[in-house]
């Protein structure tokens, strides 16, 4: 497995793979439509916006198997007053899941808040039947804040 620093050129690959993410997590969750048509032109256009534009409080890094993108982690530092920075995206192909590759996203991004951002905290939000990511999120120390 190989981490690195998204650039431009992943745009469509990890669109593909936010969009696979999605339709496999959030099935009953989102509207069924969204997810059968709309997904992959929604993630594309935030990925070409998140990716085509260079900003130091964004963190974007993909993990390869064989120069597949298999996961990917965006942070923004500094989001929050009180919770730190966001993680707004982990996404791990559901075939690749349970190898320990969003873990090792996880330990790259806290590495990256501890360099680069004022307090070392993240927050994140999770659709409460995402019972799934929530697991995870709580096996690698996460708490729950509170309900929105």
């Amino acid at each position: 497995m190989h981490y690195r620093h998204a650039t431009s050129e992943d745009i469509n690959a990890i669109a593909q793979l936010h969009a696979l993410s999605w339709r496999n997590a959030y099935a009953g969750i989102l509207s069924s439509n969204f997810l059968a048509h709309e997904v992959v032109a929604d993630r594309q256009s935030v990925w070409a916006h998140r990716l085509r534009r260079s900003s130091p409080d964004q963190f974007v890094m993909v993990a390869e198997s064989d120069t597949q993108v298999v996961g990917f982690v965006c942070l923004f530092r500094d989001a929050d007053p009180v919770y730190g920075a966001l993680l707004d995206n982990l996404h791990v192909d559901p075939t690749q899941q349970g190898k320990g590759i969003g873990k090792q996203l996880m330990q790259h991004a806290m590495a990256w808040i501890s360099t680069h951002a004022a307090s070392s905290t993240f927050h994140l939000w999770v659709f409460a039947d995402n019972t799934k990511a929530i697991a995870f999120y709580k096996r690698l120390g996460g708490r729950i804040e509170g309900e929105k």
